[in-house]
């Protein structure tokens, strides 16, 4: 194929691809808007079956609940179970009755049901005489990125809904930690296959501690049988069943060790500290299981052996000082040190592809301008602000497509797509997080750096 040929395929691949594009814009919108409608028609209905008990003739024993009805006809209605029915109910009131703009971005075809049920669980516990303002500037905030060309995920969403929150009524955060506490929970479902599916809702302290002792009996159980050809995720279920069924680790570890033969082993969780150099408030993140209070954290340490507690200077670039001979030693290689991956997940909390939500921990970290192996010297350098996570599937997708990448300093990824269209993606994990609360001046005395350690047995 010569080139004319191949510009002229290309040319007609993205035209078709811009066509479909367009084409499925308006079906998402259509599909916004229908829910919006199911929404109000169940507000209808509920109202119709509320007017119809308070007029009956005849005892109120006799009555039945309004409630119950108007979830029967909606279970009817949508071929919906009645739990599902029960849900959709009180969803559509709340958002008919107490946060019509989330509505009215439904029924402009801008926001779908999932993002819809984000909003509705997270402003739950704002005051009801400052929820207009939460939810307007909430939704305004999350359209107005749209409209820049984000694609936030769900962990972003959730972030983007508390921070105004967080500015407008701060309490209500307390009021939904606290309630949350009180939410935990383990259910168990039966699955396809002689399967069981577990589900858990922990404190990040609690999950901290869990997912290290899980982490270390798996790897333990690697150890001894490297040839069992076992999955990470069968070692993990396998090392939660053993934690269940007996008080020790399954066996011995290095000789000379705290660990031994019927003991259970050591586990210190790994807590980040972000904070600026010298004294100054940070905030409190466990590795694996997301921010927490200094609560809990002195919670945690007063329960084990103690954490292993790192410091990160969230400065941009923080991680690429050092004199001009150093620099251009790490920059110029294509190796990217362990400590500089890390930096980069702590900042970024997910894929960076626009729309992917797989978590950083399981990203690769890869060069954003690609890195010159023939000529170091001519860019691609090995440096914070080109390096980014990508899932697996979007490395790939970055490496051998066509789509173009531009990361700012701050982290701010824009993307042009082969169609054309510009997108933006920005970091949300702890430490862009807490970049962003202190360039506001909102950052909290979570916790003070470096801590006081006498008490805990830290290893550091």
């Amino acid at each position: 194929m010569n080139g004319n040929a191949e510009t002229a395929r290309s040319a007609g691949e993205a035209e078709a691809v811009a066509e479909a594009m367009a084409a499925a814009g308006v079906a998402f919108a259509d599909e916004c808007r229908a829910c919006a409608r199911r929404i109000r028609l169940a507000h209808t209905i509920f109202a119709a079956r509320e007017e119809w008990t308070d007029e009956r003739p005849g005892p109120a024993w006799s009555h039945v609940d309004a409630w119950d009805r108007a979830r029967a006809d909606l279970a009817e209605a949508l071929v919906i179970n009645v739990g599902r029915a029960q849900s959709f109910l009180t969803f559509s009131l709340d958002l008919v009755r107490r946060l019509p703009a989330v509505l009215e971005a439904m029924e402009a075809g801008r926001m779908d049901e999932r993002i819809a049920r984000d909003f509705h669980r997270r402003l739950a516990t704002v005051d009801s005489d400052r929820i207009a303002a939460v939810q307007a500037r909430a939704v305004a905030e999350y359209l107005g990125r749209l409209d820049r060309g984000e694609r936030p995920g769900r962990a972003a969403v959730d972030a983007l809904i508390d921070e105004v929150i967080e500015q407008l009524d701060a309490e209500a955060l307390a009021r939904r930690r606290k309630a949350a506490v009180r939410d935990r929970f383990v259910s168990f479902r039966e699955a396809p296959d002689g399967m069981c599916t577990l589900y858990a809702s922990l404190t990040a302290a609690e999950g901290a501690v869990l997912a290290a002792r899980l982490e270390h009996d798996a790897a333990d159980a690697l150890d001894r049988e490297p040839d069992a050809g076992t999955s990470r995720g069968e070692r993990l279920v396998d090392a939660l069943v053993h934690l269940a069924v007996n008080t020790a680790a399954p066996a011995c570890s290095t000789p000379g060790s705290d660990e031994g033969p019927g003991r259970a082993p050591i586990i210190r969780p790994q807590v980040t500290v972000i904070a600026g150099r010298g004294p100054a408030a940070g905030r409190v993140v466990f590795a694996r299981s997301g921010a927490a209070s200094v609560d809990a954290l002195l919670q945690l340490l007063g329960a084990c052996t103690g954490a292993t507690l790192e410091s990160v200077d969230p400065t941009p670039g923080a991680a690429d000082h050092g004199n001009r001979a150093e620099r251009r030693a790490r920059t110029r290689t294509y190796r990217i040190a362990e400590d500089l991956k890390r930096r980069i997940r702590l900042r970024d909390g997910t894929c960076r592809h626009p729309g992917c939500s797989v978590r950083a921990e399981f990203c690769d970290v890869d060069h954003v301008r690609p890195f010159d192996h023939t000529d170091p010297s001519r860019g691609g350098p090995t440096a914070e602000h080109n390096l980014m996570c990508l899932c697996r599937r979007h490395h790939r997708f970055k490496t051998h497509g066509s789509w173009r990448y531009h990361l700012e300093r701050d982290g701010t990824l824009t993307v042009v797509t082969d169609t054309g269209r510009r997108l933006r993606t920005r970091p949300f994990g702890p430490l862009a997080r807490w970049r962003e609360l202190e360039a506001h001046g909102r950052v909290a005395p979570d916790v003070v750096w470096p801590p006081n350690r006498g008490g805990y047995r830290l290893a550091c």
